[in-house]
């Protein structure tokens, strides 16, 4: 005959079942948790949904046409670009034990039928990831997290780069 689980046994079981994350998991547990642990994956989260949005962005984008020309490659070339990151960071994220985000099917979006507008959000959306991954950047505990973090700014350096360009605004 199998023991039956202590009350502290089955809460844990039904919280990691639930999702919850490794740290609450660690609490549960009657361990500490680390704070760093806590802080990566709350940037995991954070990083993996933003990555998300500029992949729904750069699609509706395109399959709406609002891309044109030079500005349709480089919206298609930006977008696999958000994939993989978003593709790495959901693997750090399982690789560390944690539950993954639940992903909105869509954002929304108020550019309207202006090619331009679209330039300019898919620009602003560019540099709210640059502010976002430079401010948590020194905070990443995990040093190949913060690695693939430093990464991916350089890559929305280049994309807000290229879309201030298109839209002819001052780079330096």
């Amino acid at each position: 005959m199998s023991e039956r689980p202590s009350r502290r046994q089955f809460c844990l079981e039904l919280a990691r079942l639930a999702g919850a994350t490794p740290a609450a998991l660690a609490v549960l547990g009657g361990r500490p948790a680390a704070a760093a642990d806590a802080t990566d994956f709350a940037v995991l989260f954070a990083a993996i949904n933003m990555e998300s949005q500029a992949i729904d962005l750069y699609n509706r984008g395109l399959e709406r046409g609002f891309f044109a020309d030079r500005s349709a490659q480089q919206a298609a070339d930006f977008r696999g670009d958000h994939l993989g990151h978003r593709d790495t960071q959901i693997e750090i994220a399982r690789e560390r034990g944690g539950p993954l985000p639940p992903e909105p099917a869509r954002y929304p979006y108020t550019p309207g039928d202006d090619p331009r507008a679209w330039i300019r959000e898919a620009q602003r959306m560019e540099q709210a990831a640059i502010d976002a991954y430079s401010g948590v950047l020194r905070r990443i505990g995990d040093r190949d997290q913060r690695l693939v973090a430093a990464y991916i700014l350089v890559d929305e350096v280049r994309h807000a780069t290229a879309w201030s360009a298109a839209l002819g605004l001052r780079l330096y």
